[in-house]
């Protein structure tokens, strides 16, 4: 069946236009009822303000072409998505008119509508992805375009186990799916220990920002060995065939709170076909070791007893 590819010329009741410089619409409001129909369904654009939870009129949104690209909607509503039903408040479309992610709300927080008002509001859904079960309160699920879904967004203290290729993982924030339902990234909801090619590093993100759960911090290739992965709590020790010795671990700065204490910035490994790049928070000072010229392993960082001090290796392409 071919997909429906609503256009901007059926939208009649519009103000605030803005044009891209191509003369298209870029986005538009609306401030009278109208019924688009979608592949979600039709729907009813957001045309009103009188809530406390919609303090702006959100706008409808096109790609360059003039096909529907972004819709707020008046009423949360029942839409069709690929794995069902599910309530939205606002969806977003490929350019072919393929659903691409749904938020079952779209509050607009403020000093009178906080996220804890607006995480009242949420409820659990469930969805089966390839061979996992998840039930949770989601702020989007997103989805590719011919189907599958790509990844999960949960609310802030939100958590799910979910089996990944490294075990078990207590997960927050999201998760990231491959088209056949293998998962390819989790945020780990406590520090995490896994095993990888140069060692045990305990997997853990102190500043995972949980704005959408596409790119996290322990990721998977689609074979199911170790991409990535962000410590606070592991140092890589690495020898070169001189025996030259190279210790890299978690950088500090001061702390947020301002108190003039330090806090740790989360490392990044991430692993190549023949050695480890490492982004140690320095300047984002990025070091790459092969596994040709190294000898590398892992132990567990413990700040305060751990001298820090920062070998520089020449980076090296790989």
């Amino acid at each position: 069946m071919e997909l429906r590819k609503p256009h901007v010329s059926e939208f009649v009741t519009s103000e605030n236009v803005e044009l891209y410089e191509n003369g298209s619409v870029a986005v538009c409001s609306f401030v009278a009822p109208c019924v688009v129909a979608t592949q979600a369904g039709s729907l009813i654009p957001q045309y009103s303000t009188d809530d406390l939870r919609k303090k702006t009129l959100q706008a409808v949104a096109f790609y360059r072409s003039g096909f529907l690209r972004s819709l707020p909607l008046e009423t949360q509503s029942s839409v069709l998505t690929p794995i069902g039903e599910m309530s939205a408040e606002l969806i977003t479309f490929y350019e072919s008119g393929a659903v691409k992610r749904v938020f079952p709300l779209n509050g607009k927080l403020s000093g009178y509508w906080g996220e804890e008002d607006e995480a009242s509001l949420a409820k659990s859904i469930s969805i089966d992805i390839g061979g996992h079960s998840v039930r949770a309160k989601c702020i989007n699920v997103s989805f590719y375009e011919q189907g599958s879904v790509e990844s999960i967004t949960l609310w802030p203290n939100e958590t799910i186990a979910l089996n990944t290729p490294a075990g078990k993982v207590q997960t927050r924030i999201g998760a990231k799916f491959s088209h056949a339902g293998g998962i390819l990234s989790v945020e780990p909801a406590v520090p995490t220990v896994v095993k990888t090619p140069i060692g045990k590093i305990t997997a853990y993100d102190q500043d995972a920002v949980g704005v959408i759960g596409d790119n996290n911090s322990l990721a998977f290739f689609e074979t199911g060995a170790i991409r990535r992965v962000t410590a606070m709590h592991t140092k890589i020790i690495a020898k070169d065939l001189a025996g030259k010795i190279t210790v890299l671990h978690p950088a500090t700065r001061e702390s947020l709170c301002g108190n003039e204490e330090e806090e740790l910035i989360p490392m990044v490994i991430e692993f190549k076909p023949n050695g480890i790049q490492v982004t140690t928070g320095v300047s984002d000072s990025s070091y790459n070791l092969s596994y040709d010229e190294y000898d590398i392993k892992t132990q567990t960082f413990i700040p305060g007893f751990d001298a820090v001090s920062f070998c520089n290796p020449i980076p090296k392409q790989m």
